[in-house]
């Protein structure tokens, strides 16, 4: 009897955010969003009745996993620069076009931004994002603020792109992280969930189920080309992988400064010693596996020992 697995026996959701807690986060809440808007449509309610609790203890333990330090949300410029982007203009210009529908002293507006400009200006950087999140589900399908919605949505789009972009794997493996990992795998049920429900509701145009998933960050592949400034005499995480001797990659140096490539026992330290994987400045070198594993260790780093500053892409092909 042939044992080739079947295709939709799987659970697409579960296998697309494998090791990445925040593409999960990404899709989840996209979901829920859509299922919101629509709830008044028939037989969406009772689909968001259920989804909205279970996205939202993910999201909720996601968040504490982050702050906890499981994960360094905007370790890149790019992520840097759109966030200081919504703190000013972006904040701004949103605020003037909600005042421009209603009145700073309305309950239209208190509901919308009730505390102002604060939230996407101050604290940690995943509750300016979840700040923007919820200021779009607080619009909803408001006619008069259809046109500050898509640029909210663009943007939003746009950051959790970013981050998930130059996110490396699910990082740590103590208490709260096993718990994030059960959450997602039970967020992907979930998701399978509200998939079959929607299909029973579109039988006959199973096409009509396609705008409540975020289907290009679901089909996303893993990462695979990173690129990076590093300072003098600093060091970097660039993403967590259990090596095989046989792993490739190639790093092509973009600076002056020779840099090292290897692997750390943590993420908050940089290694120390051999093996590891040097690339003189403005030169490309190809790597193996075997050039830098070292025990279990897993936390693939940059150290720039220089006096200048150094870049780098490395592609990985595995």
């Amino acid at each position: 009897m042939a044992t080739t697995g079947w295709l939709y026996s799987d659970n697409v959701f579960k296998n697309a955010t494998k090791r990445n807690f925040m593409k999960m986060r990404i899709i989840a809440h996209y979901t829920k969003a859509v299922l919101t808007a629509r709830q008044a449509d028939t037989g969406i309610a009772p689909i968001l009745l259920i989804f909205g609790s279970i996205c939202d203890a993910y999201i909720t333990l996601y968040n504490t996993w982050v702050e906890s330090g499981g994960e360094h949300i905007g370790s890149t410029s790019e992520v840097n620069d759109l966030f200081k982007r919504l703190s000013s203009p972006l904040i701004r210009q949103w605020d003037i076009a909600i005042q421009m529908a209603y009145d700073i002293d309305s309950d239209d507006y208190k509901r919308l931004l009730p505390n102002r400009r604060k939230p996407f200006q101050n604290g940690k950087q995943t509750k300016r994002q979840a700040a923007v999140s919820a200021l779009l589900e607080a619009i909803g399908t408001d006619p008069s603020l259809a046109t500050v919605k898509s640029q909210i949505q663009s943007f939003s789009t746009t950051l959790d792109n970013a981050i998930l972009a130059h996110q490396g794997d699910m990082g740590s493996t103590d208490i709260l992280s096993d718990q994030l990992e059960s959450q997602r795998i039970a967020t992907a049920v979930g998701m399978m969930q509200v998939y079959a429900s929607l299909l029973l509701l579109n039988l006959s145009n199973p096409k009509n189920i396609n705008p409540f998933f975020d289907i290009e960050n679901i089909c996303r592949k893993r990462q695979t080309v990173f690129t990076d400034h590093i300072a003098a005499g600093s060091y970097k995480l660039i993403f967590v992988h259990v090596f095989k001797p046989t792993d490739k990659f190639t790093v092509e140096n973009t600076g002056d400064a020779g840099l090292d490539f290897g692997l750390s026992q943590s993420r908050h330290q940089p290694f120390t010693s051999a093996p590891f994987f040097s690339v003189s400045g403005h030169s490309i070198s190809n790597g193996t596996g075997s050039q830098v594993i070292n025990g279990t260790y897993r936390f693939f780093m940059v150290v720039n020992n220089s006096g200048q500053d150094g870049s780098f892409k490395l592609t990985t092909q595995f």
